[in-house]
């Protein structure tokens, strides 16, 4: 197991990352239309493998303003959006595999 960080791989990456027993997150690079394959690959990893991320203060808002933890619902907004599934559940599903994975207690 494990995880990968900020995947800016294409979706043809994704089945080997997920044989490999890896969690795949997403970050900010969900909001660029020039990052397509990202958004591709966004859609293949099932719910229960998916986390996201904002590799705050790195990766910059749309709006090139700093990154901050808060833009993790922009991004939960974004790949839901991607994924064509309602945001609340996507959410609670990436909150409980990042604590999981990181053996936190809710």
């Amino acid at each position: 197991g494990g995880l990968i960080h900020g995947w800016g791989g294409g979706p043809q990456y994704v089945k080997a990352a997920l044989e490999l027993g890896l969690h795949i997150s997403f970050g900010p690079s969900l909001w660029n239309p020039k990052h397509k394959k990202t958004q591709e690959s966004a859609a293949l990893v099932p719910i229960a493998r998916l986390c996201i991320e904002t590799d705050s203060p790195d990766h910059p808002r749309p709006n090139r303003r700093q990154g901050e933890p808060a833009d993790l619902v922009y991004v939960a907004t974004s790949l839901a959006s991607l994924r064509g599934c309602p945001l609340e559940p996507l959410w609670e599903q990436c909150g409980k595999n990042a604590r999981t994975l990181w053996a936190v207690d809710s």
